[in-house]
């Protein structure tokens, strides 16, 4: 289990990162009940359980950008039984399992020219929040690499962003 310690310690920095914002909120300018959670690359594993597992519904949607939704697979990760838990722990697709009706709006965006695991948690993610009836837009980047918003700049990119930017607007925005 010491090989994995960065997982809970990278999750508790994610965590009191949306603490410390919500604490700081009058400073910060910011409506500490209208949190957007946006991460990329290996940033989904912390950002979505963070914003998964928030009591509060502060958290009003997340954003995942190409990154890997599952640490289960053990063709790409090693683990042993007893470090499983902490393994799901930080694998968004366990979730949709688990706790469905606690997931905020998510917005998913995929490179096709990406890894082939990343790729194959993402499809796996989409397709049970969609069996799940998890609100999820998704959006896929046909020549889009990993990075594809710094390293692909071209149409398919720049739409991609615009809509996060919408999608962002409209669910900090709503009221409940």
């Amino acid at each position: 289990m010491e090989g994995y310690t960065q997982l809970r310690e990278v999750g508790a920095d994610t965590d009191d990162l949306v603490t410390y914002v919500r604490m700081n909120a009058a400073s910060l300018g910011v409506d500490p009940e209208r949190l957007c959670i946006w991460a990329f690359s290996a940033g989904p594993i912390y950002g979505l359980r963070t914003a998964f597992r928030a009591a509060s519904s502060s958290i009003r949607c997340a954003i995942a950008y190409y990154g890997g939704m599952s640490l289960l697979n053990k063709t790409y990760f090693h683990y042993t039984e007893q470090e499983e838990p902490l393994f799901r722990e930080f694998s968004p697709v366990c979730y949709l399992h688990e706790t469905p009706a606690r997931i905020p709006p998510l917005f998913v965006a995929r490179a096709e020219l990406d890894r082939p695991f990343i790729n194959e948690s993402i499809d796996e993610f989409v397709q049970l929040a969609i069996a799940k009836n998890v609100p999820i837009t998704f959006m896929n980047h046909p020549e889009g690499m990993h990075g594809f918003d710094m390293l692909n700049d071209n149409e398919r990119s720049r739409e991609i962003i615009r809509t996060t930017l919408e999608f962002i607007k409209v669910h900090l925005s709503r009221a409940d």
